[in-house]
């Protein structure tokens, strides 16, 4: 028996620190997992096939330099 939801999406990691998450709806949501002061943390960085893939690279770049320069990406990069 598997007790698996199967409403829950299922995760394919990309490399670099993205994530894919397939959902049950067929939407596909791109996270970036990342640490954060030791502690692992995830940023929303779009839907793909609602939100633009280079606005999507643009936010996934952004992200990375503010990881470089010692800041937490999430209170900076808005939500889509």
């Amino acid at each position: 028996m598997n007790d698996w939801p199967e409403d829950r999406p299922t995760k394919h990691y990309i490399g670099g620190g993205l994530l894919a998450l397939m959902h049950s709806a067929g939407t596909l949501s791109i996270k970036l997992k990342y640490r954060y002061l030791g502690r692992e943390q995830q940023l929303h960085l779009g839907e793909f096939g609602w939100d633009d893939s280079d606005e999507i690279l643009e936010k996934y770049q952004q992200a990375k330099q503010l990881l470089l320069t010692g800041v937490n990406p999430r209170g900076v990069i808005e939500a889509p």
